[in-house]
């Protein structure tokens, strides 16, 4: 049973509001987002319209295009019924008996998105991203909606641009409306490890490890990227490789539950219960009272 453990942060929503202090015209602006994205949310076609007249008063309003995006992304929603002989885990599902009563398939609803709509969507948050390079919502969007479309390459790829532009501005990342998000100077990364969990739950790990690799070389001190690299190759049988990653962590900081809970783990694999129950009560000693009773129960398994 695996016992390691991934840091976590929570993963941003597509359409995101955020309540700020604004100038009087950033208000009207502020209304116009809300309602068209109340229609977004009620009235599609109503949406499209409300869209159409305010780009022809103000086409280069940043807003348009996460808006025009979501209008897309929206519209490329898709479904079908399908006839199949194992059920999903759509919960519109519905068994099909034969005369005997024995279930012989299922009735179910299967998402997906059309190809070319979603072309278009992604297109208004790549003109959105030449135009406004620092918005990190823009990217995120992007990333987002291509997970849920099972785009992974495209996710991958969105992800990588906002890291480059990271780079080069540090954590100086706008949101929507033009909010200033620099006093969140672990936002980018966060989110980044958050849509590498995702993947990896996905199980897919050409795309996990491609993330993983871009964000460990551009954030070579980062210890949540660390840690993933060193959980790869735990599941890959590379013990030493993974406790020489997780001791690097480690150096950078000393008091890290992940950290520790992930060297304990090492150890134990490695046949080093010695050191295994060293790192147990490194976290009893240093980590969180919630971390600490893990730890404890762990530790007892070792004594008994």
């Amino acid at each position: 049973m695996k016992r390691f453990v991934f840091m976590a942060m929570g993963l941003l929503l597509v359409v995101t509001l955020g309540a700020q202090s604004v100038t009087m015209n950033e208000q009207d602006v502020q209304k116009r987002y809300e309602e068209a994205v109340n229609l977004l949310n009620t009235n599609i076609d109503g949406a499209k319209t409300f869209l159409e007249k305010w780009e022809k008063e103000d086409a280069s309003n940043p807003e348009l295009f996460s808006l025009w995006f979501n209008y897309y992304f929206a519209m490329s929603r898709q479904s079908a019924v399908e006839l199949n002989t194992e059920r999903s885990n759509s919960p519109n599902a519905y068994a099909i008996s034969d005369s005997t009563g024995k279930t012989v398939g299922y009735l179910q609803e299967r998402l997906f998105y059309n190809d070319s709509l979603l072309t278009i969507a992604f297109n208004w948050l790549d003109k959105g991203i030449a135009a406004n390079p620092d918005r990190l919502d823009f990217y995120f969007g992007k990333a987002t909606a291509s997970l849920r479309a099972d785009k992974d390459s495209l996710c991958v790829d969105i992800l990588q641009k906002a890291m480059d532009r990271s780079v080069q501005i540090g954590p100086r990342w706008l949101w929507t409306f033009g909010e200033s998000r620099g006093n969140e100077p672990d936002l980018l990364t966060g989110c980044i490890q958050d849509f590498f969990i995702s993947l990896y739950e996905k199980n897919n790990m050409q795309y996990a490890e491609r993330l993983l690799v871009a964000a460990t070389e551009r954030f070579p001190e980062n210890i949540m990227f660390m840690s993933n690299a060193g959980i790869l190759a735990l599941e890959k049988g590379d013990f030493e490789r993974a406790l020489q990653l997780f001791q690097t962590a480690e150096k950078i900081n000393g008091n890290d539950y992940v950290v520790l809970m992930n060297i304990a783990f090492t150890y134990r694999n490695l046949g080093n219960m010695a050191e295994a129950k060293n790192y147990y009560r490194k976290v009893i000693e240093n980590c969180s009272p919630e971390g600490a009773a893990e730890a404890e129960r762990l530790l007892k398994e070792l004594e008994n």
